[in-house]
């Protein structure tokens, strides 16, 4: 292997970027990770979302500065900006003047998050997981994936007794459309289990306050970030996972890909899922609207064969890292998603 050496820069978010550092360490490259916030405080993470970066302009630069000096220090060859909103093009300039090749990868779409646009002339591979981003700016599509943790072994012995799971943040419209989906589903005798989190509850209730809707989940969010494991376990005992996009993106979620690899149906509206290869299409429950979900909920109750070996693998971290790396030159890429064609017809 050549003397390759990777940095990873992105938010401290549910461990993401800290599973793929550690899937990067496992096939012998070296690698290390670090938060692009000097702070997870809840002030700033709002400070940054609303780009009020020159309120944070000096713990930022010099956040960045010592971040940028380690990684020149380490001798890395390559770093990896994941889902990056804090890093400006300074900071990417510097390490592209010591002759470090800078990649961009994201998981938030230019709708939604449109700083990292200014960093594209910039860097060297650029992919994101929005088809939308991907044809428009000529970046790669790269979809998400799920860890080993939601690979269920015993798919087939699995007692999947709840109906319906719905994990996620209350944020955008989700708090409105799941009172929608959960007042269809009780017309029917369904109900949803529910999984939800918000990162402030002082801040939840600012929201109830815009959308009074929202108010009648406020005893049902936590304020601590549910594990993976946890997260794992419900899938398997549930027969669908409820999916509830972003309304800015088309970009299948995490939730996606760790729904279907714990052996549950997908149910969403996210035309995307129509993308996926034609076995893992077989088990999402594509709604046109809200209204479907009672009727359609049965579907569920279908047996499943176990996930062929290539399903298991798309789904997978595994082929998330080698996609990753593709795009930096470091492995020669692979056709494992759909048609492009196909991709922006749905999209």
């Amino acid at each position: 292997m050549p003397n390759i050496r990777i940095s990873l820069i992105g938010p401290n978010f549910f461990s993401y970027v800290q599973a793929i550092c550690e899937e990067f360490i496992s096939r012998g490259y070296p690698c290390q990770y670090f938060d692009e916030r000097h702070s997870n405080s809840i002030a700033t993470k709002i400070a940054y979302r609303l780009r009020l970066h020159s309120l944070l302009k000096h713990k930022r630069d010099q956040h960045l500065s010592t971040i940028r000096d380690q990684i020149i220090l380490s001798k890395a060859t390559d770093v990896f900006l994941i889902n990056v909103e804090v890093v400006d093009p300074t900071f990417v300039k510097d390490l592209r003047s010591h002759g470090i090749c800078v990649h961009l990868y994201m998981w938030d779409s230019s709708q939604n998050k449109n700083s990292f646009l200014k960093l594209l002339p910039l860097v060297n591979g650029r992919a994101s997981f929005e088809p939308v981003d991907c044809a428009r700016y000529n970046l790669t599509y790269i979809p998400l994936f799920a860890e080993k943790i939601f690979c269920n072994p015993n798919l087939n012995q699995s007692v999947r007794n709840d109906e319906v799971v719905f994990l996620g943040t209350l944020h955008s419209h989700r708090a409105v459309l799941l009172s929608k989906l959960e007042h269809t589903l009780a017309e029917k005798g369904f109900k949803i289990k529910k999984l939800l989190y918000y990162h402030s509850t002082f801040l939840y209730l600012i929201k109830c306050f815009f959308h009074p809707i929202a108010i009648q989940f406020f005893f049902h969010i936590r304020t601590k970030a549910f594990n993976k494991l946890e997260i794992a376990n419900v899938y398997f005992k549930s027969r669908a996972v409820l999916d509830i996009h972003h309304p800015g993106q088309t970009g299948l979620t995490s939730r996606t890909f760790e729904s279907l690899r714990s052996g549950a149906y997908l149910i969403t509206l996210n035309k995307t899922a129509l993308t996926l290869p034609i076995e893992l299409r077989h088990r999402v429950i594509l709604l046109a609207n809200v209204s479907e979900l009672a009727d359609r909920i049965a579907e569920t109750r279908h047996e499943r064969p176990q996930l062929s070996r290539q399903a298991d693998y798309f789904l997978s971290l595994e082929r998330f890292a080698e996609e990753l790396l593709a795009i930096g030159g470091l492995r020669p890429r692979q056709e494992v998603i759909t048609n492009p064609i196909e991709m922006k017809h749905y999209t």
